[in-house]
């Protein structure tokens, strides 16, 4: 069990999980299954009968012999990963000393905003994530705003815990695939200042972007909240993160095409694909009517490209729009891939959203229970699987879903 309110920051929280994400993608990508549902019991951790606990010692060399004989397996044939879409710079720090500095009070009325407009929205959908305890992402499209937010961040220096790393799913898991000895190629708009702070030098489809103007790398502010802090007359139940962006570049799914080349000219060969930024589309205001789902279909082509014995992994992220969710059904992003991936929230979202009836507003669940018991995780992945199932019987599709990976902070499922 993590105590949150003891973590420094969320996100030093979240890469632990991340590294756990990999091990376990791992195993998925890398193993020669035949079935469609794998069940695997370790004897080391199997209580022997004359035994009612192992002794911790036992139990410890039998996870490390594990591990060393699954990376023994896996550095022997090494596999090669696309990763994509996003890529950013984040600048990370207090939320509530954030707003202190903008001059932005506690909300009267906390609610969620698809889309920040004004300090007040800000205020207000702050607030509400901040009482859940929940984390979400949204588009900030008031520009003078969001470089407030950016100035403020770094002018606080190291103060307030703020610090500046480079964000993004696909990067972050990328680098730590390549440190474990697997060959990887990034999709996304990323220029030399920003691939100098990656953890490994990561080689990107069509090579770096140029650096034209001091903000030519999306950035991302994290509004970090702690447990039990107080805003307002509320207390924070549990650490969490408001991440707020106004990107010009992980919208349009930077690096599609680039990956595309390089895959159809025999220069990558990958064996997976991990694919995720989608939320950056959500909220974002496509100038041409249509180009959102022109971008999704794009990347849906992309997969389909691909050989079945190639395995499509989707990362979801936080989503407000419902007709943006169902852009993503539609293209098969959601269901018709091989691994899905998500946290307690998305799990929930995109459960509710799944059940609903046809006849319904199709509006989302923006907060879910900040503290999930690991019963109530399993019963809704269970009922994810089936409404998966469901939603692709009779359709002939190539790819269906044989593991969903939910993480939070305190725990992980895989069902495979």
């Amino acid at each position: 069990m993590v105590d949150s309110g003891a973590l420094p920051t969320v996100i030093n929280t979240f890469l632990p999980l991340l590294v756990v994400f990999v091990a376990v993608a791992y195993v998925y990508f890398a193993g020669d299954y035949a079935g469609h549902e794998i069940v695997h019991h370790n004897k080391a951790f199997v209580h022997p009968p004359d035994r009612k606990l192992i002794d911790k010692y036992d139990l410890l060399q039998a996870q490390l012999s594990e591990e060393a004989a699954t990376r023994e397996r896996i550095e022997a044939h090494p596999k090669s990963v696309v990763l994509g879409f996003g890529a950013c710079l984040d600048g990370v720090t207090r939320g509530t000393e954030l707003l202190k500095e903008l001059d932005i009070q506690p909300a009267e009325h906390p609610q969620d905003h698809d889309v920040i407009t004004s300090p007040q929205d800000l205020a207000e959908t702050f607030h509400y994530f901040f009482e859940h305890g929940a984390a979400a992402e949204r588009y900030v499209s008031n520009k003078t705003l969001f470089h407030q937010l950016v100035s403020a961040v770094r002018g606080f220096g190291e103060q307030h815990g703020s610090f500046w790393r480079f964000g993004g799913n696909a990067p972050h898991m990328g680098c730590r695939i390549q440190m474990e000895g697997h060959n990887v190629l990034l999709g996304a708009h990323v220029t030399k200042e920003l691939r100098d702070q990656f953890a490994a030098p990561l080689p990107v489809a069509g090579g770096l972007a140029p650096t034209s103007t001091e903000d030519s790398d999306d950035i991302h502010i994290i509004l970090e909240s702690v447990s039990d802090e107080l805003w307002g007359n509320d207390t924070c139940p549990r650490a969490n993160r408001l991440a707020l962006h106004s990107d010009v570049h992980s919208p349009y799914l930077r690096g599609i095409e680039e990956v595309q080349e390089e895959i159809d000219s025999g220069a990558f060969k990958p064996d997976a694909l991990v694919l995720g930024a989608f939320q950056m589309m959500d909220g974002f205001p496509f100038p041409a009517e249509g180009e959102r789902l022109q971008r999704l279909q794009r990347a849906r082509q992309l997969t389909d490209e691909q050989d079945p014995s190639v395995k499509v992994h989707v990362e979801l992220a936080s989503f407000a729009n419902s007709e943006f969710m169902k852009e993503l059904y539609d293209t098969g992003m959601l269901t018709r891939v091989d691994s899905l991936g998500m946290n307690e929230q998305e799990l929930t979202t995109f459960t509710d959203w799944l059940s609903k009836s046809p006849t319904s507003d199709g509006s989302l669940i923006r907060a879910s229970d900040s503290r999930p018991k690991v019963r109530n995780v399993l019963d809704a992945l269970r009922n994810l699987w089936k409404l998966i199932e469901d939603a692709n019987e009779g359709l002939n599709t190539t790819r269906k879903v044989t593991r969903i990976h939910v993480h939070t902070l305190a725990f992980q499922a895989v069902m495979i």
